[in-house]
């Protein structure tokens, strides 16, 4: 296969006729061009390895850990019944636990990895089509923003989704079709909605075309590239999930308080949230009239299409968008950033240039410390799943009776299932796995007062997640008590979730024996 690296930098007798180009001597070299890419990588590997495994599992970490574990045949009839969306990524991590077990460190390295490789593609691309230091600060960036962290330290696809992504554009940049077509393939087979960077790249192209560095022939197997990536990463997704849209029920419809929070996820915080947005177009605007205009071709697009795409949709139709869905743009946000410092510096003499973008990485980091204290706090995952089972474990008995309500509660059980060793899951109907679902269901109400009959005590991990469990759930308790049990402890784990212990106010004398 021959590679067709794209052109840089331009001259401008290569231009439009009329258009005249700024031309600037590069940036002094920061480190070797194979080398460049290894610090970033190293920033992004120990940041996500950084307190690890300290966060408990949120539900969907649970379901990743919990899928993983089952049988290639179980895992098939999950996907016909639900997450079919998430079959490769769980397929992925099934093989890995086959060699590594089940356990946090191996749910959560995986996207660790992929994180710091991220780093390093991305700057080795703003490198190619940039300049070395814009290079460097756009890795750099990139490592430092929390929401970047929280996905490295997270057992979901993103982080892959989001090298996926970027391996995409180093492929693009090399006009490496075939290599292209499967890293966005891959991305795609691991979350659809990694197909919006297909519109990314494609004014990518358009904008290089327009720039003289690309022709209709690159255009054209780009578009055949593109279609097959789609057509083998998506297609089968699809065909498998056709019945599964109904899981997206949870997502409201974006508002302005979304927006604002991608903003200032985008920069690190929402105090860096004008000065980055600032420094991204005044870096475009720079980059657009200099020798690096190839790299702000590619990051505008990436860095704005798939939200704003993503955020049309959500508002017009069916309620979509998630921000950790497009997590993958923040690779073009970093690009404009690296260009904007570099832009900003640029007529400072080489060792002040590289100290003062150094400083606004710094800075972004030292703005944004508290969230990523946060993120590695116990509950920086969102979900309390470990307190909730920690409760069990440390003051149940052997036989203890536990019930989960509502059901999906059952996934602090999936992801400490040593935890609840001693207790029996009364309420459990049937066997998830053999049934196709995530976290199992809970049998009717009517069946309560059999299921606990040979039990005295009762372990209730509750949660009020929205109004419409609250019925059900009351009516689960109102069962329980019926039944003869009394409250005799509760541990407020959230101002909505709690454990509660249930005893038979009379137990009698074969249950006491």
């Amino acid at each position: 296969m021959t590679t067709r690296p794209l052109r840089r930098p331009l001259s401008p007798a290569a231009d439009e006729p009329g258009r005249t180009v700024q031309q600037s001597a590069p940036p002094p070299r920061t480190l070797p061009t194979r080398l460049l890419p290894a610090v970033p990588a190293l920033l992004a590997l120990l940041m996500g390895l950084w307190h690890l495994t300290t966060p408990g599992m949120w539900r969907d970490e649970a379901a990743s850990f919990s899928a993983a574990q089952r049988s290639l045949p179980d895992l098939w009839t999950l996907t016909a019944h639900v997450d079919a969306v998430h079959g490769l990524y769980y397929l992925l991590l099934h093989l890995e636990f086959a060699v590594t077990g089940p356990g946090v460190l191996a749910l959560r390295l995986p996207s660790v990895l992929a994180g710091a490789a991220t780093a390093a593609l991305l700057t080795a691309v703003a490198a190619r089509v940039g300049n070395r230091r814009a290079a460097l600060f756009a890795g750099l960036y990139w490592a430092v923003l929390p929401q970047v962290s929280r996905y490295l330290q997270e057992g979901r696809s993103y982080s892959m989704v989001s090298l996926g992504v970027t391996a995409a554009a180093w492929f693009l940049i090399r006009r490496q079709w075939v290599r292209y077509a499967v890293a966005l393939a891959l991305a795609v087979a691991l979350n659809l909605l990694a197909g919006l960077s297909l519109a990314a790249f494609a004014a990518a192209l358009l904008l290089w075309r327009r720039q003289g560095a690309a022709d209709g022939r690159a255009l054209l197997r780009a578009a055949v590239a593109s279609g097959a990536a789609l057509l083998v990463g998506a297609a089968p997704v699809l065909w498998r999930a056709h019945s599964e849209s109904a899981v997206l029920y949870w997502i409201p419809r974006p508002d302005f308080p979304a927006v604002r929070q991608l903003a200032a996820d985008m920069a690190g915080s929402g105090a860096m949230a004008i000065p980055v947005l600032l420094l991204l177009a005044y870096g475009a605007w720079s980059a657009l009239r200099r020798r690096e205009r190839e790299l702000a071709a590619l990051a505008l697009p990436l860095a704005l299409l798939p939200p704003l795409l993503l955020l049309a949709v959500s508002w017009l139709d069916k309620p979509m968008y998630v921000e950790r869905y497009i997590l993958y743009c923040f690779v073009g946000v970093a690009w404009l950033v690296g260009l904007g410092l570099d832009a900003a510096v640029r007529r400072l003499p080489s060792p002040a240039a590289l100290a003062v973008g150094l400083v606004f990485v710094v800075l972004t980091a030292s703005l944004g410390l508290a969230e990523q204290r946060h993120i590695r706090g116990e509950d920086g995952h969102g979900d309390p799943l470990q307190r909730l089972a920690r409760v069990v474990r440390d003051h149940a008995r052997p036989g203890d009776a536990v019930v989960f309500l509502p059901d999906d509660r059952r996934y602090a059980e999936e992801a400490y299932p040593g935890y609840f060793r001693d207790t029996a899951d009364v309420l459990l109907a049937g066997d998830p796995a053999r049934l196709g679902q995530l976290h199992g269901a809970n049998v009717p109400d009517s069946r309560i007062g059999a299921l606990l009959a040979h039990y005295d005590r009762v372990w209730v991990i509750w949660g009020r997640l929205n109004e419409a469990t609250v019925a059900p759930t009351k009516a689960s308790l109102a069962a329980i008590r019926t039944e003869g049990f009394r409250l005799q402890d509760r541990w407020r784990i959230t101002s909505r979730q709690d454990v509660i212990l249930y005893v038979r106010a009379h137990p009698s004398p074969e249950l006491r024996g």
